[in-house]
């Protein structure tokens, strides 16, 4: 984190000292939903993406709009903005180095909210993530999560956003014991696909830049699992993959050997498959070896 001091000219008062994050996962959910609405708004005449990195197309009119997105997420408003002092708007144009991270590649591992409420009336009735790096999330969750994640990467079809909020937001799980050996830290109810669809009339009606902050925590946790997992998202069958029935070939191709029977690999901890699909592709002999 850093601070920033800004100050008027007369007498040097400090108009506003805030920390601001320098990385990913020091940003609040708030700031990444902030974030996620500035450039939705701008993606088309500002952005284009090369290599998978987020370049800007005018770099004149990009500088005027991330100095826009650290107003945004310094809370300034207009009126505030129009106060501030040129020596004071030059140290604000300056800080905005500060945001390149958010330009860079995607390291975003924590959920941006912890909990949100999707109340079915006036009472709130709280949805739960998982941890960090998606933790609690089962091989079969991670297959689903993985579809919709690349459907929408690919066609932005706003159904597939929807499910893919279903799925990682779900209530507390029912007789939850917090102080077991046994729990994982998931406060949510086991992962079922019969109950994506009932879900959906709350994210459907949901601002895009929550969902796109949600979309953003995914994205960077399935980065991470290519820098822990190289073999693996390297190997054709994986990088070509684009539906589940990829993923689920290897769940039944595994099923029945390290992990139990099908219900049990299912159940697997998805790092875990993963970690293990890595060693195995990393130890096979290649052809030129057989």
């Amino acid at each position: 984190m850093k601070t920033l001091e800004l100050q008027q000219d007369r007498g040097g008062k400090i108009f506003l000292k805030k920390l601001i994050a320098e990385t990913w996962n020091e940003l609040t959910g708030d700031q990444i939903t902030k974030y996620c609405a500035w450039y939705y708004q701008y993606r088309h005449t500002v952005f284009e993406v090369e290599d998978e990195k987020v370049v800007n197309k005018d770099p004149a009119l990009f500088d005027k709009m991330k100095h826009l997105l650290l107003m945004n997420l310094l809370d300034l408003n207009y009126k505030q903005y129009h106060k501030l002092s040129a020596k004071t708007l030059y140290t604000l144009k300056e800080e905005t180095d500060v945001l390149h991270f958010l330009f860079a590649e995607n390291t975003l591992t924590r959920a941006p909210y912890r909990r949100i409420n999707a109340p079915a009336g006036i009472i709130p009735f709280y949805h739960y993530a998982p941890g960090v790096m998606l933790k609690g999330v089962s091989f079969e969750e991670f297959i689903m999560l993985d579809k919709y994640y690349l459907h929408y990467t690919e066609e932005k079809a706003a159904k597939s956003l929807d499910i893919l909020c279903a799925i990682m937001y779900r209530p507390k799980a029912k007789n939850l014991d917090v102080k077991s050996p046994e729990w994982n830290g998931d406060m949510r109810e086991a992962y079922s696909p019969h109950l994506i669809d009932h879900r959906l009339k709350y994210w459907s009606s949901n601002e895009i830049a929550l969902k796109l902050s949600i979309y953003r925590y995914y994205e960077g946790c399935r980065r991470s699992m290519q820098t822990y997992c190289p073999h693996l998202f390297d190997s054709s069958e994986v990088s070509g993959a684009r539906e589940p029935a990829d993923w689920s070939d290897i769940l039944h191709g595994m099923a029945g050997g390290k992990f139990g029977p099908m219900a049990d690999t299912k159940k697997t901890p998805y790092m875990e498959v993963l970690k293990d699909m890595d060693i195995t592709i990393k130890n096979k002999p290649s052809e030129s070896n057989e």
